[in-house]
């Protein structure tokens, strides 16, 4: 069995019931959970800490609301600060290599108006090409997006657990 990191980066992960209850599943599932918000002090990670989190798992989800079009600034810092030189590339070199990544994300619309003619006029995907590439760069191997509305019409218990078994699907 592969080890799984599921890494949550909503920067108020106390105020979602969602990503609560997602957070339950993981953990139901005996994946390893990072909460961004309970490691960043002064606006820094601590790289070393953060690092060895990612490299112990074969796997690793990176769960958070899309803001603007994009995951939060807290999940862009995370990756600033731990995808270093001489750790996360070059490829060849990288800690990351071989390492499987995938997205799990949360929209306030409808996941279908994510595509052309929609109101959000492009797909989900093409908004996070700068992710999967940043991830591709570093070796890894990218597993694509899972994503839902939040909140939907759904209860929020069986919204994340189709949530949860969308993302899983991806591995």
């Amino acid at each position: 069995m592969t080890s799984m990191l599921y890494v949550f980066g909503n920067p108020e992960p106390l105020r979602s019931s969602f990503s609560q209850e997602l957070r339950r599943h993981a953990q139901r599932s005996e994946a390893s959970i990072l909460l961004l918000s309970d490691h960043l002090k002064d606006e820094t990670f601590s790289t070393p800490s953060m690092q060895a989190a990612v490299e112990e798992a074969d796997s690793i989800v990176i769960h958070a609301p899309v803001y603007w079009y994009g995951a939060p600034a807290l999940v862009k810092a995370w990756m600033d600060q731990i995808l270093t030189p001489g750790w996360a590339f070059p490829s060849h070199e990288s800690k990351l290599l071989g390492k499987s990544i995938a997205m799990s994300l949360t929209v306030g619309a409808a996941v279908d108006t994510y595509q052309p003619g929609k109101s959000n006029r492009h797909t989900l995907e093409t908004y996070f090409l700068p992710y999967q590439q940043a991830f591709e760069y570093c070796g890894m191997n990218w597993k694509g997006l899972a994503a839902s509305q939040v909140p939907s019409a759904a209860p929020v218990e069986q919204a994340a657990k189709l949530h949860f078994n969308k993302t899983i699907e991806l591995f």
